[in-house]
Protein backbone atom coordinates (compact mmCIF):
# COMPACT_ATOMS: atom_id res chain seq x y z
CA UNK A 1 0.00 0.00 0.00
CA UNK A 2 3.03 2.65 0.74
CA UNK A 3 5.93 3.04 -1.77
CA UNK A 4 7.99 0.18 -2.37
CA UNK A 5 11.08 2.43 -2.41
CA UNK A 6 13.37 -0.35 -1.18
CA UNK A 7 12.67 -2.26 -4.12
CA UNK A 8 12.49 1.06 -6.35
CA UNK A 9 16.19 1.91 -5.29
CA UNK A 10 17.33 -1.71 -5.85
CA UNK A 11 16.82 -1.80 -9.59
CA UNK A 12 16.30 1.99 -10.60
CA UNK A 13 18.88 1.46 -13.48
CA UNK A 14 18.38 -2.01 -14.30
CA UNK A 15 16.97 -2.46 -17.90
CA UNK A 16 16.14 -6.17 -16.74
CA UNK A 17 13.94 -5.40 -13.92
CA UNK A 18 10.89 -3.86 -14.61
CA UNK A 19 9.23 -2.66 -10.91
CA UNK A 20 5.36 -1.68 -10.66
CA UNK A 21 4.85 -0.07 -7.54
CA UNK A 22 0.55 1.09 -6.96
CA UNK A 23 0.46 3.03 -3.40
CA UNK A 24 -1.01 5.66 -1.38
CA UNK A 25 1.24 9.17 -1.60
CA UNK A 26 -0.72 12.19 -1.21
CA UNK A 27 1.88 14.64 -2.76
CA UNK A 28 4.39 12.75 -0.96
CA UNK A 29 2.86 12.90 2.68
CA UNK A 30 2.03 9.28 2.94
CA UNK A 31 5.08 6.59 4.56
CA UNK A 32 7.60 6.65 3.81
CA UNK A 33 7.38 10.26 2.71
CA UNK A 34 9.39 10.91 -0.12
CA UNK A 35 9.33 12.19 -3.26
CA UNK A 36 10.47 9.93 -5.21
CA UNK A 37 7.07 7.52 -4.96
CA UNK A 38 6.20 9.96 -7.31
CA UNK A 39 4.43 9.03 -11.30
CA UNK A 40 7.55 11.13 -12.95
CA UNK A 41 10.12 8.68 -11.06
CA UNK A 42 10.69 6.17 -14.36
CA UNK A 43 14.26 4.93 -13.71
CA UNK A 44 17.66 6.64 -14.73
CA UNK A 45 20.16 5.66 -16.97
CA UNK A 46 19.73 1.98 -19.08
CA UNK A 47 17.11 1.65 -16.68
CA UNK A 48 15.20 4.79 -17.79
CA UNK A 49 11.20 3.59 -18.50
CA UNK A 50 11.69 0.46 -16.29
CA UNK A 51 10.03 1.84 -12.95
CA UNK A 52 6.43 3.02 -13.22
CA UNK A 53 4.67 4.37 -10.22
CA UNK A 54 1.04 4.39 -9.47
CA UNK A 55 0.85 7.28 -7.04
CA UNK A 56 -2.54 7.54 -5.40
CA UNK A 57 -3.73 10.98 -4.23
CA UNK A 58 -5.63 9.54 -1.40
CA UNK A 59 -6.39 6.72 0.81
CA UNK A 60 -9.49 4.92 0.61
CA UNK A 61 -8.86 2.79 -3.17
CA UNK A 62 -10.95 -0.42 -3.80
CA UNK A 63 -11.54 -2.96 -6.39
CA UNK A 64 -12.49 -0.58 -9.05
CA UNK A 65 -9.50 1.57 -8.23
CA UNK A 66 -6.87 -1.53 -8.17
CA UNK A 67 -8.44 -3.56 -11.83
CA UNK A 68 -9.08 0.04 -13.66
CA UNK A 69 -5.49 0.54 -12.93
CA UNK A 70 -4.24 -3.32 -14.09
CA UNK A 71 -6.25 -2.61 -16.85
CA UNK A 72 -5.40 0.06 -17.85
CA UNK A 73 -1.71 0.28 -17.30
CA UNK A 74 -0.50 -2.84 -15.50
CA UNK A 75 -1.20 -5.25 -17.81
CA UNK A 76 -0.45 -3.42 -20.90
CA UNK A 77 3.38 -2.59 -19.86
CA UNK A 78 3.92 -6.29 -18.21
CA UNK A 79 2.51 -7.86 -21.58
CA UNK A 80 4.85 -5.73 -23.43
CA UNK A 81 7.85 -5.96 -21.08
CA UNK A 82 7.20 -9.84 -21.46
CA UNK A 83 9.62 -11.10 -18.25
CA UNK A 84 10.92 -14.70 -17.91
CA UNK A 85 9.57 -14.80 -13.98
CA UNK A 86 6.84 -12.54 -11.95
CA UNK A 87 7.42 -11.32 -8.67
CA UNK A 88 4.74 -10.03 -6.50
CA UNK A 89 5.81 -8.08 -3.41
CA UNK A 90 2.53 -9.66 -1.57
CA UNK A 91 2.46 -6.55 1.39
CA UNK A 92 -2.03 -6.69 1.98
CA UNK A 93 -1.74 -3.66 3.71
CA UNK A 94 -4.08 -2.20 0.59
CA UNK A 95 -6.64 -5.09 1.79
CA UNK A 96 -10.39 -4.19 2.93
CA UNK A 97 -9.81 -3.81 6.73
CA UNK A 98 -6.44 -2.56 7.15
CA UNK A 99 -6.77 0.76 9.26
CA UNK A 100 -3.37 1.83 8.73
CA UNK A 101 -3.38 1.07 4.59
CA UNK A 102 -6.94 2.79 4.81
CA UNK A 103 -7.88 0.84 1.56
CA UNK A 104 -10.40 -1.15 0.71
CA UNK A 105 -9.04 -4.34 -2.02
CA UNK A 106 -11.11 -6.66 -1.35
CA UNK A 107 -10.10 -10.74 -1.23
CA UNK A 108 -11.83 -11.44 -4.85
CA UNK A 109 -10.12 -8.47 -6.20
CA UNK A 110 -6.42 -10.04 -5.33
CA UNK A 111 -7.58 -13.14 -6.50
CA UNK A 112 -8.55 -11.40 -9.87
CA UNK A 113 -4.98 -9.33 -9.97
CA UNK A 114 -3.31 -12.73 -9.66
CA UNK A 115 -4.68 -14.37 -11.87
CA UNK A 116 -4.61 -11.44 -14.73
CA UNK A 117 -0.52 -11.60 -13.73
CA UNK A 118 -0.66 -15.51 -14.24
CA UNK A 119 -1.04 -15.05 -17.96
CA UNK A 120 2.60 -12.97 -18.14
CA UNK A 121 5.98 -15.18 -18.50
CA UNK A 122 3.93 -18.64 -18.95
CA UNK A 123 2.48 -18.48 -15.46
CA UNK A 124 5.95 -18.50 -13.55
CA UNK A 125 5.38 -16.80 -10.93
CA UNK A 126 6.80 -16.15 -7.10
CA UNK A 127 4.20 -14.46 -4.61
CA UNK A 128 5.94 -13.08 -1.32
CA UNK A 129 4.39 -11.79 1.72
CA UNK A 130 5.79 -8.68 2.80
CA UNK A 131 3.46 -7.53 5.15
CA UNK A 132 0.20 -5.87 6.21
CA UNK A 133 -1.15 -4.77 9.27
CA UNK A 134 -4.48 -6.62 10.29
CA UNK A 135 -3.71 -10.21 10.86
CA UNK A 136 -7.37 -11.57 9.17
CA UNK A 137 -7.17 -8.97 6.39
CA UNK A 138 -3.84 -10.84 5.75
CA UNK A 139 -4.85 -13.69 5.86
CA UNK A 140 -8.60 -13.69 3.42
CA UNK A 141 -6.16 -12.07 1.38
CA UNK A 142 -3.73 -14.75 0.97
CA UNK A 143 -5.76 -17.36 0.92
CA UNK A 144 -7.87 -15.92 -2.00
CA UNK A 145 -4.45 -15.52 -3.99
CA UNK A 146 -3.25 -19.08 -3.07
CA UNK A 147 -6.44 -20.74 -4.27
CA UNK A 148 -5.90 -18.91 -7.77
CA UNK A 149 -2.34 -20.05 -8.04
CA UNK A 150 -4.09 -23.81 -7.24
CA UNK A 151 -6.14 -23.30 -10.32
CA UNK A 152 -9.19 -22.32 -8.55
CA UNK A 153 -10.93 -19.16 -10.21
CA UNK A 154 -12.02 -16.07 -8.41
CA UNK A 155 -14.44 -15.19 -6.64
CA UNK A 156 -16.86 -12.53 -8.08
CA UNK A 157 -16.18 -8.56 -8.03
CA UNK A 158 -18.85 -6.49 -6.59
CA UNK A 159 -21.21 -5.41 -9.77
CA UNK A 160 -20.06 -1.52 -9.19
CA UNK A 161 -16.86 -1.27 -10.06
CA UNK A 162 -16.75 2.32 -11.14
CA UNK A 163 -13.56 4.13 -10.29
CA UNK A 164 -13.27 7.33 -8.98
CA UNK A 165 -12.09 10.33 -10.48
CA UNK A 166 -9.25 10.52 -8.75
CA UNK A 167 -8.14 7.37 -9.65
CA UNK A 168 -8.85 7.88 -13.30
CA UNK A 169 -7.23 11.26 -13.27
CA UNK A 170 -3.80 9.17 -11.57
CA UNK A 171 -4.05 6.65 -14.02
CA UNK A 172 -4.38 8.83 -16.76
CA UNK A 173 -1.30 10.89 -15.69
CA UNK A 174 0.53 8.18 -15.21
CA UNK A 175 0.20 6.76 -19.06
CA UNK A 176 1.06 10.19 -20.36
CA UNK A 177 4.05 9.84 -18.28
CA UNK A 178 5.25 5.91 -19.12
CA UNK A 179 3.71 6.24 -22.77
CA UNK A 180 7.10 7.67 -24.37
CA UNK A 181 8.82 4.23 -22.83
CA UNK A 182 5.85 2.02 -24.03
CA UNK A 183 4.01 1.21 -27.65
CA UNK A 184 0.86 0.24 -25.46
CA UNK A 185 0.23 3.30 -24.05
CA UNK A 186 -1.52 6.65 -24.91
CA UNK A 187 -1.83 9.20 -25.37
CA UNK A 188 1.62 9.84 -26.26
CA UNK A 189 3.77 12.32 -23.74
CA UNK A 190 4.49 15.50 -25.97
CA UNK A 191 8.00 16.77 -24.86
CA UNK A 192 8.13 20.25 -25.93
CA UNK A 193 11.74 20.36 -25.16
CA UNK A 194 12.30 18.26 -28.46
CA UNK A 195 13.61 20.65 -31.73
CA UNK A 196 10.97 18.73 -33.96
CA UNK A 197 8.12 19.56 -31.80
CA UNK A 198 8.21 22.97 -33.10
CA UNK A 199 8.29 21.93 -36.30
CA UNK A 200 4.80 20.21 -36.15
CA UNK A 201 1.68 21.58 -37.49
CA UNK A 202 -2.05 21.74 -36.10
CA UNK A 203 -4.19 18.69 -37.62
CA UNK A 204 -7.21 22.22 -38.54
CA UNK A 205 -4.07 23.48 -40.77
CA UNK A 206 -3.22 20.49 -42.45
CA UNK A 207 -7.02 20.00 -43.31
CA UNK A 208 -7.14 23.74 -44.59
CA UNK A 209 -4.10 22.87 -47.17
CA UNK A 210 -5.89 19.77 -48.66
CA UNK A 211 -9.12 21.34 -48.84
CA UNK A 212 -7.52 24.25 -51.00
CA UNK A 213 -5.80 21.91 -53.11
CA UNK A 214 -8.67 20.16 -54.33
CA UNK A 215 -10.49 23.47 -54.26
CA UNK A 216 -7.46 24.66 -57.13
CA UNK A 217 -7.84 21.63 -58.94
CA UNK A 218 -11.32 21.05 -58.79
CA UNK A 219 -12.58 24.71 -59.35
CA UNK A 220 -9.67 26.53 -60.20
CA UNK A 221 -9.64 28.09 -56.66
CA UNK A 222 -6.24 30.21 -55.50
CA UNK A 223 -5.11 31.09 -51.78
CA UNK A 224 -5.44 34.62 -51.07
CA UNK A 225 -2.41 35.80 -49.30
CA UNK A 226 -2.89 38.14 -46.21
CA UNK A 227 -0.27 40.34 -45.64
CA UNK A 228 -0.24 40.61 -42.04
CA UNK A 229 1.91 40.35 -39.11
CA UNK A 230 1.19 37.94 -36.64
CA UNK A 231 -2.14 35.99 -38.62
CA UNK A 232 -0.30 35.38 -42.43
CA UNK A 233 0.69 32.13 -41.43
CA UNK A 234 -2.16 31.22 -39.40
CA UNK A 235 -4.93 32.16 -41.78
CA UNK A 236 -2.65 30.94 -45.10
CA UNK A 237 -5.82 28.49 -47.25
CA UNK A 238 -8.11 29.91 -44.84
CA UNK A 239 -9.61 32.42 -48.02
CA UNK A 240 -9.68 31.25 -51.58
CA UNK A 241 -11.20 32.53 -54.54
CA UNK A 242 -11.63 32.18 -58.37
Amino acid sequence: MHHGNGIQHAFYDDPNVLYISLHVFKGGNFYPNLPDGDLTYCGEGVGEGRNVNIPWEDHGMGDAEYIYAFQQVVMPIATEFDPDLVIISAGFDAAEGDVLGGCHVSPACYAHMTHMLMRIARGKMAVCLEGGYNLRSIARSALAVTRTLMLQPPDRLAENLEPTQSAVRTIEQVKRQQSRYWKCLYPKQVDRNNPSFHATKRLHEILRTYQSMNLAEEHHMTPLAINKNGIAQTFEHNVVAT
